[in-house]
This record gives structure tokens, sequence and C-alpha cells, in this order.
């Protein structure tokens, strides 16, 4: 009697990527990080400047901006300031709207 009965077992093929379930990014979380002063890449420090000020200047009053987001850009700010260059020249040429620069300036008391 022939064994038609006999199963092959399934050679394992080559091993599949395991697939990771996508963590969301907090965008905020990413800006606050972005401005921080140990972020080394100065490139995305810039954007992330053009992106607050975006957010600063979209129409939603500055006091319902996140604090997180505030404090990084307020000591981002200072150390531009702390920099030379003038206050707002600095800011400015770093990438900030000048609406934000404004703002900024004020709460760190350089206006």
């Amino acid at each position: 009697m022939p064994d038609t009965a006999k199963t092959t077992a399934s050679k394992p093929s080559q091993a599949e990527p395991v697939k990771q379930a996508a963590v969301p990014v907090d965008p905020i979380l990413a800006l606050i990080t972005a401005l921080s002063a140990d972020a080394g890449d100065e490139a995305a420090r810039k954007q992330a400047r053009a992106d607050f000020s975006a957010i600063a200047t979209a129409g939603r009053p500055w006091e319902q901006l996140p604090s997180g987001l505030k404090a990084a850009a307020r000591a981002d700010a200072r150390e531009l300031v702390d920099s030379g260059n003038g206050k707002a020249a600095s800011l400015l040429n770093a990438g900030y709207h000048p609406s934000a620069v404004d703002r900024l300036l004020h709460d760190l008391g350089a206006l």
C-alpha cells in the first residue's frame, strides 16, 4: 500500500521580518526634543523653529500653547540671544517668525 498519508513537514522559509506596530509619534514632543539644547542636528532645530512659529502664529492664543513647547522655545531663544548677534536678529536668522520672536523676547524679558 502506497504511503499517501505521509505529510511533508514544511521547511521554514527564510526568516520573515517581524512586523512591529507603528508607535504613534507626538508631534509636540518631537518639536520639544528638536528645540532642546542637546539636539545636535541644526537643520532639525531650524525646522522645529519654523514649525513652532507656524503653530504660534496660527491664531491660537499664546496662553493655550502647550507649556512644554513654550518652555523649549524659550530655552532655545535664550541660548540664541546669549550667543550674541542682537536679540531679534539671532532669532530671526535661526528660523523663528517675527511675531514668535516678539513673544519670545517678551517672555524672556528682553523687550
